[in-house]
């Protein structure tokens, strides 16, 4: 009898991990040890974070996924920044997500730790596809500034009443930068009240290629252009009560098959959080604004903008966001 149970708990353990392969065959789930061997190789003391796009399979898998996921983040003193829905591809052609988690690790060495740490089986359990970026994030300094400063103009947010609609000619550039009609109108469609945070992935131009009429941006790299276009956008968000969330320089993917569509070489990441559709909608119809469509075009070869709605405790109209 003893042989026979040993028999049939050995089947059982073979039919599972047959099962667990079979899951992780539909979609990329984990890093490779390629994949972590690469991202281990820098300053093991440098923050890092992990941008994470996820799509899920089972909601009791999936559960136990993120549970699991955010016991190993917090155990090597890591800490998340941001989670949400992914309502909507705005650009880029990225797959389709559902759910975006923002991890934040005081250290190379501890984010390292934390991929390895996960469970192979309950990651291919919850999991039907997911995208890893991992980033080095911009200084705590400017994220204090720049939290200060959106504080400060949130304070007296402006009125945006009733905005006109995405505007068609933000399509200036063409599709690898910017959303097209159908993409526009589903935009459009959405509660105009929601917040909402987008994220933008950004490929700059090695020599900035300026539209008819840029002569600010002749000779200027495309990463000096779309600081210029930065510099007005961010100050428009903070205008409208809204304000960056997160920022930083993509090491590499961590999670992703080669030709995804988000594959790329990403030179930047930001999240910027907007109070609602309508303030965006309103910023885009400002003039100033408009003016510095131009560098944005002049400076991207390929972007990625994917709408994101966040979870309460990471909102930031709501006390208890962090």
């Amino acid at each position: 009898m003893g042989n026979r149970r040993a028999l049939r708990l050995l089947l059982a353990s073979c039919a599972l991990l047959v099962f667990a392969a079979g899951a992780r065959a539909e979609g990329p789930h984990g890093p490779t040890p390629a994949q972590v061997q690469a991202l281990s190789q820098g300053d093991p003391d440098e923050p890092i974070a992990l941008v994470r796009l996820l799509r899920s399979k089972d909601p009791t898998g999936f559960t136990r996924y993120l549970l699991a996921l955010e016991t190993e983040v917090q155990a090597v003193g890591g800490k998340r920044v941001y989670g949400g829905r992914v309502a909507q591809a705005l650009a880029g052609g990225a797959a389709a997500y559902d759910t975006i988690l923002i991890d934040l690790f005081p250290t190379r060495r501890a984010c390292v730790e934390s991929l390895r740490a996960v469970d192979p089986m309950v990651i291919a359990l919850g999991l039907d596809a997911e995208w890893v970026l991992a980033v080095r994030p911009w200084s705590q300094t400017f994220e204090t500034v720049a939290g200060a400063a959106a504080s400060v103009l949130g304070s007296f947010p402006r009125e945006v009443g009733d905005p006109p609609p995405f505007p068609e000619l933000e399509a200036a550039g063409g599709s690898a930068i910017a959303p097209d009609a159908a993409a526009i109108a589903s935009f459009n469609a959405a509660d105009p009240n929601a917040p909402f945070a987008m994220l933008n992935l950004n490929q700059f131009r090695a020599q900035a290629a300026p539209p008819p009429g840029d002569e600010a941006d002749v000779g200027s790299t495309g990463e000096e252009a779309y600081w210029r276009y930065s510099r007005t956008a961010l100050w428009q968000v903070m205008r409208r009560g809204g304000r960056l969330l997160f920022a930083g320089e993509p090491i590499g993917v961590v999670v992703g098959a080669p030709g995804h569509p988000l594959d790329q070489r990403w030179n930047q990441v930001a999240l910027v959080f907007y109070p609602s559709r309508g303030h965006m909608r309103d910023m885009l119809a400002d003039a100033d604004y408009r003016a510095a469509i131009p560098h944005r075009v002049a400076g991207l070869e390929r972007a990625a903008l994917l709408v994101t709605e966040p979870w309460a405790p990471y909102d930031p109209l709501r006390a208890d966001a962090p």
